[in-house]
């Protein structure tokens, strides 16, 4: 058997739903000659079905049935990669999506490279898309890249060579919560590993942390839905259409040491305009974006002025795309810093949200704005919000002071009315933290540790542990 022009990965575990679609995008690539493989991480029989199903309609298609590995199961993703035929290696989480050509033009790039990568797509749950793109040839970036510093791209838009990734360390072996900034730290240490960014997107990362609370009929409608949008779109419509702003604001919270006077100073230090002597490997800015772009700096460097452009932008830049991680009350400090509180609460007011999705964040934000200028009342009546919102979880922010301060003051059957309706089945882990908080807030430790304890057995990864041992002191 000849080896094939590409080897895709796609590790999985308990996504039924969603797996045979992604498997539809995997193997409709313009480049037929590849083989897609199903590396089970201890799957379902739901999941299993699906995937032999799918091997046994299509020949290219791979299922190595592998038991659970510990932790988030990167032991198997590393034996996949040793089981593949290709030296060109692709991967694909089990929920998203690839345009036609991905393989074409990673693998076409890694005929000269190590590693290739396309700009990020995410697909918000508001069905906007952000792009997001730092050219990791820039030494600085590529160090704080090595240091898990500066990572905005996803293993679905980055291919490697397979001697690449051994000749690094065999990193998928290693076993650690933060598995794909492993594998990205490995790539990009040695200084002999040539990287290259393809200028327009390939992918479109679909993630999960933001999509919880949906059903897997949920995640199945979303994933068909963006099946036929991406059909109907080319790269270039995908970009001039995408937002800029949400990975501005991330790219400069993560230059921790360093400031940006403007959008002059700051496009040249992520490389935009890249590879500017090439058309085919060119991305760039709109006009518009480069304007939502400059209005991000000013509003992070604490300059920004009310606009209703940045009236327009501020539900992009609450948008949680990776979950309840991003700076939304970092965002909303910046912005009462830049304008002052009472300024900052009537523009936010003034928001016009064109998603439901949308007015759940602006409604958040406000409460928190009418708590700290002192109007509790009006407080509780903007915390009007559906728990079975996709948005509910990110209230840990805002409601420190708010729901679970309130119940402090009546009971423990209070606490936990307070605690479920913040996570639903009462387990939702960003609700645990929120009570911690609260209850450290308030000098209750022995009821904090208690609390801690819950989280620890929800989730035994470092980066949480650490976390709320910092709120215990």
């Amino acid at each position: 058997m000849s080896e094939p022009y590409a080897s895709v990965i796609i590790p999985t575990h308990d996504r039924a739903a969603t797996l045979d679609v992604t498997l539809r995008s995997m193997c409709g690539q313009t480049i037929r000659d590849i083989e897609v493989i199903v590396a089970m991480d201890g799957a379902t029989d739901a999941v299993k079905a699906v995937a032999y199903q799918a091997a046994a309609e299509d020949s290219r298609i791979r299922v190595l049935d592998f038991p659970k590995a510990s932790g988030r199961g990167s032991e198997n993703r590393g034996l996949a990669v040793r089981a593949a035929q290709s030296e060109k290696i692709f991967y694909s989480d089990d929920d998203d999506l690839w345009l036609p050509n991905h393989v074409e033009k990673l693998g076409r790039a890694l005929d000269n490279c190590e590693v290739a990568y396309s700009p990020t797509l995410s697909a918000s749950i508001s069905g906007t898309v952000h792009l997001g793109f730092v050219d990791y040839m820039i030494p600085d970036n590529r160090e704080r890249l090595t240091r898990g510093e500066l990572r905005l791209v996803f293993d679905t838009s980055l291919a490697h060579r397979r001697s690449t990734y051994f000749d690094v360390g065999d990193p998928w072996a290693h076993d650690t919560d933060k598995v794909v900034a492993n594998l990205m730290s490995a790539l990009s240490s040695p200084g002999n590993v040539r990287w290259h960014a393809v200028g327009t997107p390939t992918a479109l990362s679909i993630h999960g942390a933001t999509r919880r609370r949906f059903t897997p009929a949920q995640r199945r409608a979303e994933l068909e839905d963006w099946t036929i949008r991406l059909a109907s779109s080319t790269p270039e419509s995908l970009v001039e259409a995408a937002r800029v702003e949400w990975y501005v604001m991330r790219c400069l919270t993560k230059f921790r040491d360093r400031s940006f006077a403007g959008i002059d100073d700051f496009l040249p230090a992520i490389g935009i305009p890249a590879h500017a002597d090439d058309p085919e490997q060119a991305i760039d800015f709109t006009d518009d974006q480069c304007h939502a772009a400059s209005i991000t700096i000013d509003l992070h460097n604490k300059k920004a002025v009310r606009s209703e452009r940045l009236i327009e932008m501020l539900p992009y830049l609450l948008d949680p795309i990776l979950g309840s991680t991003l700076h939304i009350s970092q965002i909303e400090t910046d912005l009462v810093e830049s304008l002052g509180l009472p300024e900052t609460l009537d523009l936010v007011g003034s928001v016009r949200a064109t998603h439901p999705y949308y007015n759940e964040l602006q409604k958040l934000m406000k409460s928190s704005l009418l708590r700290k200028s002192g109007r509790h009342d009006e407080t509780r009546q903007s915390l009007d919000i559906r728990h079975d919102a996709p948005v509910y979880f990110q209230a840990e922010i805002y409601t420190a002071d708010g729901v679970a301060a309130e119940a402090l003051k009546q009971t423990n059957d209070a606490i936990d009315s307070a605690l479920k309706a913040l996570s639903g089945d009462g387990s939702y882990l960003p609700a645990h933290l929120l009570l911690i908080r609260c209850l450290a807030r308030n000098k209750d430790f022995p009821a904090a540790k208690s609390a801690a304890e819950a989280v620890f057995a929800l989730s035994p990864k470092s980066d949480i542990v650490d976390y709320v041992k910092r709120i215990l002191g």
